[in-house]
């Protein structure tokens, strides 16, 4: 995630200093901060704050695609409301351009990793989705190197190859 480290000014010691301009009409002036700071603060925009903030996006599913829209491209926390369940295999995009998509572990997602009306966080880092952890327990054996999904059916245990 890109980061950006802020700065708090710092006066000097006898304070800020002040200048104030008499407009030439008469009824009005403006002040103008002429402090000589011993360190001068970061500016802070909009993008800043939207970088920061949760962003929730709109979520529509095209075929297999789930498509996330927003009017804000600054932000890197993302949240949406699943309006279609994921699949193994869907992909998605993110305001028209395609996104890979995996767990924060490097996995792909499992169908079921989330359903119509569930609220679904990731974050957005160098054009790629990355969401939570595996919904479903996963097991990975050390010597092959498979990967095994375990879950409960109908109230029994089941361990599942990945394909």
């Amino acid at each position: 995630m890109a980061s950006k480290h802020y700065l708090d000014e710092i006066p000097p010691a006898g304070g800020r200093v002040y200048e104030i301009v008499d407009i030439p009409n008469g009824d009005t002036c403006h002040i103008h901060d002429v402090t000589e700071y011993e360190q001068v603060g970061t500016q802070f925009h909009a993008a800043d704050v939207n970088a920061a903030c949760l962003l929730e996006a709109d979520h529509a599913k095209s075929g297999t695609v789930h498509v996330l829209t927003t009017p804000n491209t600054d932000t890197e926390n993302i949240k949406f409301r699943a309006t279609a369940d994921y699949a193994k295999g869907d992909t998605f995009t993110l305001n028209g351009t395609a996104c890979p998509a995996q767990t924060i572990s490097g996995r792909p997602l499992e169908s079921g990793y989330f359903k119509t009306g569930a609220m679904v966080n990731c974050i957005l880092s160098r054009g790629t989705l990355w969401f939570e952890g595996s919904r479903a327990p996963v097991l990975v054996d050390d010597t092959t190197g498979a990967v095994f999904t375990l879950g409960v059916n109908n109230g029994k245990l089941y361990i599942k190859e990945d394909e």
